[in-house]
């Protein structure tokens, strides 16, 4: 293998797929949320214009999951593993699990609670639970993070069968582990 799998992505049925989820040239589907994006930045090619900068809400073209199973073959691309998002939402997520995303809005509102308060050794008493929550999905996701070759290289050369697979994808998904 080479590169990172792209040498048998099949360009023109990756573009189909994604023009699926574009209205026109100003809004597309969110491949995590579901809602229509108007797009500040719509490039449908994904370029940014010569000395142009991004953008939080430029549509960008996400990889959810760090690999993906066709044919009985590993890959990184394929077009069944290929969102729209906003740019900041792809930049955000990194490589981190897909299930990571939807803890972003209540962290940002438990931040929120407890602004302007004096510090404390441990969690404050407004936000212990979620933080606790919180905790506890980090652990599991740091499981499942660590279950992934961490080496695109790595991850081409893994050896993935359906069930396998299938209990990954979930994994990723749910933020729960189950090794």
């Amino acid at each position: 293998m080479c590169g990172y799998g792209l040498e048998n992505l099949d360009i023109e049925k990756m573009m189909a797929k994604l023009g699926e989820s574009i209205y026109d040239d100003k809004s597309y589907k969110d491949g995590y949320s579901g809602d229509v994006q108007n797009g500040r930045q719509f490039y449908i090619d994904g370029l940014r214009p010569q000395g142009g900068i991004r953008h939080h809400d430029r549509v960008s073209i996400e990889k959810p999951f760090p690999v993906y199973l066709a044919s009985g073959e590993v890959v990184l691309h394929h077009p069944d593993n290929a969102i729209l998002t906003r740019d900041i939402f792809n930049l955000v997520k990194g490589t981190h699990l897909p299930a990571f995303l939807p803890w972003i809005p209540p962290l940002l509102e438990t931040t929120e609670k407890v602004r302007g308060l004096a510090p404390v050794v441990d969690y404050y008493d407004e936000i212990d639970e979620e933080l606790r929550a919180f905790e506890r999905f980090a652990d599991n996701a740091y499981f499942i993070d660590k279950s992934i070759p961490f080496l695109s290289k790595d991850r081409l050369d893994w050896e993935l069968d359906h069930a396998a697979f299938a209990s990954l994808k979930e994994e990723l998904s749910s933020g729960v582990w189950k090794g």
